[in-house]
């Protein structure tokens, strides 16, 4: 276990910059989305950061457990409000996710991969995952980007469940890291990509997702709404749906869905 986030350190780091202008630390929450939201409720401003040592009760896509073991990843949530229809949340999400890839690989010098729709992964193996949740208060809707990186966990230290499933920036690396510089790099690239996206659209971000998407060995199959699909994932289109190749040749669009299997 590492030492706990240094938060004058990282306040140093952002340099009174937009995202993490204030800066709410616990050492133990259920979720930092449920405190993200609790401050909007407040009258919090965009830009206000919550991070949390561990988390008892953090959550990814499809309400599933974020693995949160203390003082050794990044659990936060970011308070946004970026006068976008909820209908473009999917590409929020890969705005967020191409920002983060771009840094990790950075600092890291690791091979990290964007397997849609939200999750990092190297070597094969989940990182890093994102949650893009939309809240409304007195009339106005708000966006709440949470964010959980596996830092400095050894291998040995993940579950079983999830030993096949994760890894960490330091198991990958064979070095620990730097979180307040990781969040720090993370939340300025954030903020040049995001002004990025409300000033140019959606279209360079396709081509940052096609750049370092993960791509399988073999076809994969996704649970949707509409039933199983199987297919090549190919690329991600202007909205951010994934591009699937179909057996047969023909493409389909998936706007909700998880890859949950490559397939032989």
């Amino acid at each position: 276990m590492t030492a706990c986030i240094q938060v004058e350190k990282l306040r140093s780091l952002l340099g009174g910059r937009r995202y993490g202008h204030t800066i709410h630390y616990t050492e133990t929450s259920t979720s930092t989305q449920d405190i993200a939201a609790k401050f909007i409720r407040e009258g919090a401003d965009e830009g206000l950061l919550v991070l949390a040592e561990t988390q008892t009760a953090g959550r990814g896509r499809l309400a599933r457990t974020w693995y949160s073991p203390p003082g050794s990843g990044i659990y936060m949530s970011l308070i946004l409000k970026p006068h976008l229809p909820q209908r473009h949340m999917p590409q929020l999400t890969i705005v967020a996710a191409a920002a983060l890839c771009r840094v990790l690989r950075r600092l890291t010098g690791l091979d990290i991969h964007l397997k849609w729709p939200n999750d990092l992964l190297v070597n094969g193996r989940k990182i890093s995952g994102i949650l893009v949740e939309s809240f409304s208060h007195e009339g106005e809707t708000w966006m709440i980007l949470g964010v959980g990186i596996t830092v400095n966990v050894r291998q040995d230290e993940f579950p079983d469940w999830l030993q096949h499933r994760a890894t960490s920036l330091a198991a990958a690396s064979g070095r620990t890291w730097d979180r307040e510089e990781i969040i720090a790099s993370f939340l300025h690239e954030l903020e040049l990509l995001i002004d990025l996206y409300l000033q140019e659209g959606f279209s360079v971000f396709r081509t940052i997702w096609d750049l370092y998407a993960w791509q399988p060995d073999e076809p994969i199959e996704l649970t949707t709404p509409q039933g199983a699909i199987r297919g090549e994932p190919i690329a991600i289109d202007e909205n951010g749906a994934l591009v699937i190749k179909l057996e047969g040749g023909n493409e389909t669009y998936i706007y909700s869905g998880e890859i949950i299997a490559s397939t032989s």
